[in-house]
C-alpha cells in the first residue's frame, strides 16, 4: 500500500493534482476524479483551491498561524508579523504571496509584503494578514500549480 501511495503522490504532482486512472478507491480512502477543485474568487485575481482529504495527506500539507513578531523582551514589534519563510511564494515579477486557509481543505493565495527574511527561517511581513490566519508552510507550490493549471488537462 505504501508504494501505491508513493506512485499516487508522483501522479498528483506531475498532473497538477488531477488523479488519473484511479478506479480502485478502497485502498485510497475516497473516490474522486479530481484531487483539486479550482474556482475563481469573486472580485480577486486568484482562485480558491479545494483539495480532497487524500490530496491533503498525500501532499503533506502543513499550516502555521501568523503571529506578531516579538522583540528581545517578547514584546510585540509594532505592525510586524512573522511566518515561516517556507510559506512564501514568488511570482515571475518578484511579488510575494502565501496560501491562506479559507475553509475545510480550501486555500486562497494572498499577496504579502516581505520586510525581511532571517537566517532562522522566519519571514517578517508588514501587517498584511489577520493575526491567527493559517498559512500553508508545506505544499504551497503544489497549490500554485493546481491554481495555475500546471500539468492539468
Amino acid at each position: 500500500m505504501y508504494r501505491r501511495r508513493e506512485r499516487l503522490a508522483a501522479v498528483l504532482v506531475v498532473t497538477g493534482l488531477t488523479l488519473v486512472g484511479c478506479s480502485r478507491s478502497e485502498d485510497l480512502g475516497e473516490a474522486s476524479d479530481a484531487a483539486a477543485q479550482v474556482e475563481p474568487v469573486a472580485g480577486r485575481d486568484v482562485s480558491r483551491v479545494t483539495l480532497t482529504a487524500l490530496a491533503v495527506l498525500t501532499l503533506g500539507i502543513r499550516t502555521e498561524r501568523v503571529r506578531a513578531a516579538t522583540g528581545d523582551g517578547n514584546a510585540a514589534v509594532g505592525g510586524t508579523q512573522v511566518i515561516p519563510y517556507s510559506a512564501v511564494l514568488y511570482d515571475t515579477k518578484g511579488r510575494t504571496s502565501v496560501y491562506a486557509v479559507t475553509g475545510k481543505r480550501a486555500f486562497e493565495r494572498v499577496a504579502v509584503s516581505l520586510d525581511r527574511v532571517e537566517a532562522d527561517g522566519l519571514a517578517y511581513l508588514s501587517q498584511d494578514l489577520d493575526p491567527g490566519t493559517r498559512v500553508v508552510t508545506v505544499g504551497a507550490p503544489e497549490l500554485l500549480g493546481a491554481e495555475e493549471g500546471v500539468g492539468g488537462e
